[in-house]
């Protein structure tokens, strides 16, 4: 697995306790997309490595994403459906503010 860390289910209460919500997600991502750059469209959460692949809930795996981008990586791991330049930009860009959330 590319980041074993997300091999971690939480559960919803988990989740509370964390305080993590959609809206802390899309405010630490700016309301933009992470694959394309968009911030002009409604977003989405995204899990970077989906659920169905041993992706969590935590923070670091979920990143917000435009309804596009979102469908059409559907179940597909982030390394396999894009660029290693943008993989590298995305893990960066989870990375920077965790501390806000």
């Amino acid at each position: 697995m590319l980041y074993p860390e997300y091999k971690y289910h939480l559960s919803y209460e988990t989740m509370r306790k964390h305080k993590l919500s959609v809206r802390a997600i899309k405010n630490r991502d700016n309301n933009t997309c992470v694959y394309c750059l968009r911030s002009d469209v409604p977003m989405t959460l995204d899990h970077i490595v989906p659920q169905c692949r041993g992706g969590s809930n935590l923070p670091t795996n979920l990143v917000s994403a435009c309804r596009s981008c979102n469908s059409s990586k559907n179940k597909t791991a982030l390394a396999d459906w894009t660029s290693p330049e943008i993989v590298e930009r995305v893990m960066l860009w989870v990375q920077r503010d965790l501390q806000s959330i």
